[in-house]
């Protein structure tokens, strides 16, 4: 096995956001309510390592204690918006 074991150490910008609170009379005036937020939110966004395959959080070898990642893909990277409003 040692021609197969690497260095899997990584970093990585699992998640990010950040939250604008509209003023209230944007509130009142477009949503009929008190008080309302828009929150945005991506989540895996970048990863830095050295290592050589797709990811080196991924393994689907569910019954050795050897880790594999031959074709699974890593996280996908995926965006998110939402609406808070209270009335």
């Amino acid at each position: 096995l040692d021609g197969y074991v690497e260095d899997a150490r990584f970093v990585r910008l699992r998640e990010l956001s950040a939250t604008v609170t509209l003023p209230q009379s944007a509130a009142a005036r477009f949503l009929r309510a008190d008080r309302a937020s828009i929150a945005f939110s991506a989540r895996n966004l970048h990863i830095w390592t050295r290592y050589h395959g797709t990811d080196p959080e991924s393994n689907y070898n569910t019954t050795g204690d050897q880790p594999q990642d031959l074709v699974t893909p890593p996280p996908p990277t995926t965006f998110q918006v939402r609406l808070n409003v209270g009335f």
